[in-house]
């Protein structure tokens, strides 16, 4: 992610597997980061908000892309927009190409983490 802007944009694109005939959830969570140098440590983070989306919805939504609400943390109102861009793989595997654009009220240095549906409640 690039810091110290109010519309943090990243750098990274995340390729996943999609497989047609099975649900794939994945969940975003974003955070502000008040130490920088402590970035993988999420307890020293302020939580910000998450949100929850099918990977099928995404690729099948218009211009594959949607708009979610985060929830669930101390700055209600913010939004994450994803983008799919679909790219084959070897051996006729389709991937997609996952962007994120997140917006929130606040004036923090946010960063995300993205995290796969692993099982019941069970994200990796």
């Amino acid at each position: 992610m690039i810091a110290d802007t109010l519309e943090p944009k990243w750098i990274k694109t995340i390729d996943v597997n999609y497989f047609f005939e099975l649900q794939q959830t994945f969940q975003v969570e974003v955070y502000d980061a008040d130490e920088p140098e402590r970035l993988h440590d999420l307890k020293v983070q302020e939580y910000i908000g998450k949100f929850e989306f099918q990977l099928s919805r995404l690729v099948s939504s218009p211009n594959q892309e949607m708009t979610g609400k985060l929830s669930s943390g101390a700055n209600k109102g913010g939004e994450v927009k994803i983008f799919a861009r679909e790219k084959k793989a070897a051996h006729g595997q389709n991937m997609a190409m996952l962007e994120f654009d997140v917006n929130t009220s606040s004036n923090k240095d946010l960063f995300c983490t993205i995290s796969k549906l692993r099982g019941p409640g069970a994200y990796q």
